[in-house]
């Protein structure tokens, strides 16, 4: 009765609770819609929540013993009995759930490819498919070229590159019919020209960054999170659990169509200047290039909002606390860098130790410090929002967990994207 319900999440018919789990949250991320484009990944998403929902309930019953050294008791053939209504109740309560699962993901990702994020990322991935084709063939090339102008000699010298060259185009030639076959761009041309051409809806409110604009595009949400009370579980000094309990909003600013694209923008332009200082700035410390592009991403993306008269969407996120950890930041990796006369940056010993404790110990410094602050005050946006987020700020919430690492990585794609 079960067995084809083991078979579905691919586990064997002795798995536990642990494995059921595992099973279903691997399988359910492959029918992701983002994921499987498969046109049968609705219909698998639904028996993977349905063998789920059964085992998990299977394994957690008690069972009966039924051996020939036992008979079964009216009341145990009672509950027996309930089971089978159990099971009946169970298909059609995970099919129930299935269904809002499936349509949940379903508004994430279309959510997530109106955001414009979709198609960054495509448009990443498909730079750097293009770009391993591109070193693949440097790589078989370079031996060759130097064969004929230097010395015959040069190319067994330099064999190891054609190795790895060949290793690389073969690779691409075994996965040549999806190497560039990654997706479809949601904000195609003539998408792009209707919102362009499209006309400002009269009842709509007023896009909060674009002055004189009509709100008749995607609304920008801001997450916000309020800790109400945090459960801490200790059992020694080698075990700890910590469990926040808090209160999530996401509150949406209304937001014009020039608004949504400029923003767009904008994030495309953080994101190819950081990548181009990644690879082809000449500065020989890996964690400066990348400071570099985003300042330089900054500055070039407050160029195109000046330009278009149009807000930063992530102004949000500039308050007293991340200005203090900015700087904590930049004067700890100058303490540790130095500028020589060819205005190279050269950094010391101790850089990479430096970055490890601001990443893991800033946040745990600077944000218990910033609670002491009444009103909220060290989370507050320096630049104006919409008042009904000015007052979710004044209530306590915040933009993101204060958890190490977190609180530092979250607020950066926030800004970048």
């Amino acid at each position: 009765m079960y067995r084809r319900y083991y078979e579905i999440l691919g586990i064997p018919e002795d798995a536990g609770p642990d494995e059921i789990k595992q099973a279903y949250r691997r399988l359910a991320l492959q029918m992701h819609p983002d994921v499987n484009k498969a046109p049968d990944a609705h219909q698998r998403f639904i028996e993977i929540c349905e063998a789920y929902e059964i085992l998990i309930r299977y394994v957690q019953r008690e069972n009966v013993s039924a051996t020939s050294f036992h008979f079964p008791t009216p009341e145990e053939r009672a509950d027996l009995a309930s089971w089978e209504e159990v099971i009946r109740e169970a298909r059609e309560r995970a099919k129930r759930q299935s269904e809002m699962r499936f349509e949940k993901l379903q508004k994430e990702h279309e959510a997530f490819q109106k955001s414009g994020l979709y198609d960054l990322s495509l448009l990443l991935r498909y730079f750097f498919h293009l770009a391993a084709v591109l070193i693949a063939l440097a790589l078989i090339a370079f031996p060759i070229v130097m064969a004929f102008a230097v010395e015959l000699a040069a190319f067994f010298y330099l064999a190891y590159f054609w190795i790895i060259g060949t290793f690389l185009l073969w690779y691409i030639w075994s996965n040549r019919k999806t190497w560039f076959r990654l997706g479809e761009l949601y904000f195609k041309p003539a998408v792009i020209r209707q919102f362009l051409s499209s006309k400002p809806v009269t009842n709509s409110d007023p896009c909060f960054y674009c002055k004189g604009y009509k709100a008749n595009g995607i609304p920008f949400e801001i997450f916000l999170l309020k800790v109400q009370d945090v459960d801490l579980r200790s059992k020694g000094a080698l075990w700890h659990e910590v469990k926040y309990k808090r209160k999530n909003i996401t509150a949406q600013i209304p937001r014009s169509h020039k608004a949504f694209l400029v923003h767009l923008g904008a994030s495309a332009m953080k994101l190819l200047t950081l990548v181009i200082f990644l690879l082809f700035v000449p500065v020989g410390c890996l964690l400066w290039k990348f400071i570099l592009g985003l300042f330089t991403g900054g500055i070039l993306s407050t160029f195109l909002h000046l330009i278009t008269r149009t807000r930063p969407k992530t102004l949000y996120l500039l308050n007293a606390t991340m200005l203090i950890k900015i700087i904590i930041w930049m004067v700890v990796l100058g303490a540790l860098s130095r500028i020589t006369s060819q205005h190279q940056i050269v950094t010391g010993p101790y850089i990479y130790l430096g970055f490890f404790l601001l990443i893991f110990f800033v946040d745990l410094i600077v944000d218990p410090l910033a609670n002491l602050v009444p009103h909220n005050r060290m989370y507050m946006p320096f630049f104006r929002q919409p008042s009904r987020i000015m007052e979710l700020y004044r209530q306590g919430y915040r933009n993101f967990l204060e958890a190490p690492v977190w609180a530092t990585i979250y607020p950066l794609l926030k800004w970048i994207f």
